[in-house]
């Protein structure tokens, strides 16, 4: 298409969106538009019917109500855009990168041959476009978003069934409601993914992370799980714990525009079963979680601050600049569980050269399992270490008793 052409079709298409006088939706269906940067231009509504659109950018761009309808968007650049309610079936996402972008409702269900047909009837075609058009009848079928980047993009009750997601990232995206039924997922990343109602039945998932995804009244209904991290169900806890744990994951989506941190402190959650759950920077002080499992959870400056966890599974949990001050972990198991600092960055993004550290000072760790935990810069003042089992536990920079680094080396551990 001609660029002059182009650019008068989307100047009269800005005024149609915004609703001016001589506005004319543009109509570019079937166009080889592939290089193109469209970059936060208002092209809600616009029609791109089966178009190519390789390696095109769309940074920021509003493409609300959109007819990507069998498009070709391999590598295009979606970061920031809007696509609420857009019609992207039978589209081709291969590599298309989606971070922090709205597509609230967007439909990636699979297309259909007569459908496409009868979008672009009527339309004089090129032999270029007669061509594209072929092309695109022969791989409509399926919504292609192999390899995809959709992190922390909003996807709240997005039609994707039976999309492909082999592969794709979508870790920290808001799945609230989202319809994935029989979607293949293989190795796909859903880790801190909100999968709060979403369908996820009769999906593949061989092999997916989901680790800290929130789970809650999730489908997973005959879904194949193979080699897939998945997080305990948020529907064990009571309804206290439930309700708190959606409102804080909410308040951290939102940038604290809804929801609300999360405050279990002093709380009963002996024997919870909160293993790959994300307790990040909630309070959980003074809680009692005697036999609990938080295996592979993740509670990066969560506060635990005199909680008791005895006998709990801890095994593979991260506890990155969290506050375990006073913490009875008599006869907990803690195996490969990792301690480590965090970077502090300005408001800019620059790192301070400051560093959060986990805090165990007067932590009881009488005959705990810390066999291949690994503790880097923490605090471990005044704890007790008494019958633990330290094989294999690294101890890199951390702020320990005088003589707690002989008898922790002396025990298997390597002290730093």
């Amino acid at each position: 298409m001609d660029v002059d052409d182009l650019r008068r079709a989307l100047k009269k298409h800005s005024e149609y969106a915004r609703g001016r006088a001589g506005g004319v939706r543009a109509d570019l269906r079937l166009k080889d538009l592939s290089g193109f940067k469209f970059d936060r231009l208002p092209l809600k509504g616009i029609i791109l019917t089966g178009c190519r659109l390789i390696g095109c950018t769309f940074r920021g761009t509003d493409l609300s109500d959109a007819d990507l309808y069998g498009c070709d968007l391999t590598d295009a650049d979606l970061t920031r855009a809007k696509l609420d309610g857009a019609d992207l079936r039978g589209a081709v996402f291969v590599r298309a990168n989606f971070e922090h972008a709205s597509i609230i409702g967007g439909d990636f269900r699979l297309g259909q041959v007569a459908g496409f047909v009868d979008k672009v009837r009527g339309v004089d075609l090129s032999d270029e476009e007669k061509e594209r058009s072929r092309e695109v009848q022969g791989t409509i079928a399926t919504t292609n978003l192999v390899d995809s980047k959709l992190v922390s993009a909003d996807l709240t009750a997005a039609e994707m069934i039976a999309a492909n997601l082999e592969g794709a990232n979508l870790a920290k995206a808001d799945l609230t409601r989202a319809k994935l039924s029989g979607a293949n997922l293989k190795s796909a990343d859903l880790s801190e993914a909100n999968l709060n109602e979403t369908d996820l039945s009769d999906c593949m998932l061989d092999g997916a992370n989901m680790r800290g995804a929130c789970i809650n009244a999730t489908n997973l209904n005959h879904a194949s799980l193979e080699g897939a991290r998945v997080p305990e169900s948020l529907q064990g806890l009571s309804d206290h714990a439930r309700s708190a744990i959606l409102g804080h994951h909410l308040w951290i989506r939102t940038n604290g525009e809804r929801g609300t941190p999360a405050d279990l402190s002093d709380g009963d959650m002996s024997e919870a079963r909160l293993a790959g759950v994300n307790l990040s920077g909630m309070n959980l002080a003074r809680c009692t979680l005697t036999g609990a499992d938080l295996s592979d959870a993740l509670c990066l400056f969560t506060h635990f601050e005199q909680s008791r966890f005895g006998d709990a599974t801890l095994d593979g949990a991260d506890f990155d600049a969290a506050n375990l001050t006073g913490c009875n972990l008599t006869g907990a198991s803690l195996k490969g569980a990792r301690f480590r600092p965090v970077t502090v960055f300005d408001d800019q993004g620059e790192d301070t050269g400051r560093r959060w550290a986990t805090r165990l000072n007067d932590v009881d760790l009488t005959n705990a399992n810390m066999e291949g935990a690994a503790f880097i810069g923490a605090d471990l003042t005044g704890t007790d270490f008494a019958g633990a089992n330290v094989k294999d536990a690294t101890f890199t920079g951390c702020i320990l008793d005088a003589d707690a680094g002989p008898a922790l080396t002396e025990n298997g551990a390597t002290v730093d």
